[in-house]
């Protein structure tokens, strides 16, 4: 509104976010929690929060773990509540992200006292807390009105300042309703204990969710009275969640979680950075832990290599058809234009030939519906679709600066054809620190393998016992066409699957008949 200030709005607009991360999985967060970050100058993080989430925060944004606060040993709190004190007093806007929510078991007043003492602006922003994600993901509900009308919430980790516990035991033992334990693996003895002397029954059911709504989340059902045997046996680790009551019962109804086909499967992605999105939300939704590992890089070519048949802004089209046979080819040949300062109107009369569908959809995205795009995504299809189009034609085809000559020397046998080399493939020479450590934390279950240049990059850059686990069948390679199985091949390596076409979907398919078999 014309003449109104809005410099108010600056006043009330929170310095300082206590923002609850969720219990793990970083899709969790709510939208404001995610709003919050994209903003924040600083972010400091809980050691448990998911590193997806620190991404959302702007680049410049200072990202820093409370446990490595100066001073943070022994006074945690004095050296959150300074750091946040000094950044908010600078004009940073500070997030606080806290693994679950803030204020259930999460120190929060403590944290903004000191704040709240200098009249700091503060928001807090609550999280799906621990008990909701672990009953939810191990498929137990809090509450049935059959079984349970309450729910009590405890910390198995009382203040070690008290001079007593405010915990009424005998209360717990006979609470009418389900009794969830915060941080109790480290002391479940007593837990335990308490609780049976208390008058609980040592048969009443009892489950213990460790890294809850994770794709390596843990489940030990039993009872009370064995829990924490059937702890031991399993070597269950915190953080993990207690619940004790008879809707644990409900478990063998309602777990889905770890029901689905590549449940804790480690599955490794090797494609150019971006292009892994498909497969990574699919082997997620299918309870996989993916990890996309880039063998090589795609860089677009330098100004030195002008795009044919546009020699000067608003010049006509050189070529009848443009051939796509990749999608970076698609998008470095229309930021190539973009550049030029042209759009996809300078491809007016000019027809458009596509490899495959996600080439395609590529394509469609920028407003072109491909005039051919072969049953089969392969080049060799690509070209006998093309042939008796295409007869003494101009023909314009971008490509990368490496790769098979397949499509040039076929169409070249009867049209005229122009290579154009829109980008270029560079094999990467080393892993960073978080990719040897992923690969190193555990057995690698699958990888997915998408052309041959990368296959020949994998086998220089992995380390040697992944090499082994590919060449000996223990880690399952899965292949997107022939053209790539025959390299995987020639490496000596074997092939667990191919995919029924070439594209992210039939990938997916395969890698799910395989986790299904392996799940049965």
């Amino acid at each position: 509104m014309r003449g109104v200030s809005t410099d108010w709005i600056a006043g009330f607009e929170p310095l300082v976010a206590l923002v609850g991360a969720g219990p793990g999985d970083p899709g969790l967060i709510t939208v404001r929690g995610a709003e919050l970050l994209a903003r924040a100058d600083l972010v400091l993080y809980d050691r448990l929060v998911a590193a997806e989430l620190l991404q959302l925060a702007p680049p410049g944004a200072e990202r820093l773990c409370v446990d490595q606060l100066p001073g943070c040993q022994p006074d945690r709190i004095g050296a959150i509540a300074l750091s946040m004190g000094v950044a908010a007093s600078q004009g940073r806007r500070v997030v606080r992200l806290k693994g679950g929510d803030p204020i259930l078991f999460g120190r929060c007043l403590e944290e903004l006292e000191p704040l709240i003492a200098r009249g700091i602006h503060y928001e807090i922003v609550p999280g799906v807390t621990a008990a909701l994600g672990a009953a939810a993901c191990a498929g137990i509900p809090l509450t049935d009105r059959r079984l349970a009308s309450a729910v009590a919430l405890v910390t198995g980790h009382e203040n070690p300042t008290k001079s007593e516990g405010m915990l009424d035991w005998e209360a717990l033992a006979r609470f009418p309703g389900t009794l969830v334990f915060y941080m109790a693996v480290t002391r479940m003895d007593n837990v335990v204990a308490r609780l049976l002397a208390g008058g609980k029954l040592a048969a009443t059911p009892a489950a213990v969710v460790s890294r809850a709504t994770l794709h390596s989340q843990k489940v030990v059902q039993t009872t009370l009275g064995e829990m924490v045997d059937h702890c031991r046996q399993a070597n269950l680790q915190p953080p993990a969640i207690c619940l004790i009551g008879q809707v644990v019962d409900c478990r063998a109804t309602l777990s889905w979680f770890d029901r689905r086909p590549l449940f804790g499967r480690r599955v490794l992605c090797c494609r150019p950075a971006g292009q892994e999105l498909p497969l990574l939300r699919w082997v997620q939704q299918a309870g996989g832990w993916f990890c996309n590992i880039p063998t090589l890089e795609i860089q677009p070519v330098g100004p030195g290599q002008p795009l044919p048949g546009f020699p000067a802004i608003g010049a006509l089209p050189a070529w009848d058809w443009v051939v796509f046979s990749s999608v970076p080819g698609v998008r470095f040949f229309f930021d190539h234009l973009a550049a030029l300062g042209l759009d996809v109107r300078a491809l007016g009369g000019v027809r458009v030939a596509a490899v495959g569908r996600e080439t395609a959809q590529s394509l469609a995205h920028r407003g072109i519906v491909p005039d051919c795009v072969p049953e089969s995504f392969q080049a060799e299809a690509l070209a006998a679709a093309l042939l008796p189009k295409i007869k003494g034609l101009r023909v314009l085809l971008p490509r990368a600066d490496r790769g098979r000559d397949v499509l040039s020397r076929a169409l070249g046998e009867v049209a005229c054809v122009t290579e154009w080399i829109a980008y270029r493939q560079v094999d990467r020479s080393g892993l960073d620190e978080s990719e040897r450590a992923w690969l190193a934390e555990g057995q690698v279950d699958a990888v997915l393998l998408t052309s041959g240049n990368i296959v020949r990059a994998l086998a220089k850059l992995a380390p040697d016992y992944l090499r082994e686990d590919l060449r000996s069948g223990r880690t399952a390679i899965f292949s997107l066409s022939p053209v790539t199985t025959a390299v995987i091949v020639e490496l000596g390596w074997k092939v667990a699957g191919e995919a029924d076409e070439a594209t992210s979907v039939g990938l997916m398919k395969a890698l799910q008949v395989w986790g299904k078999r392996l799940a049965d």
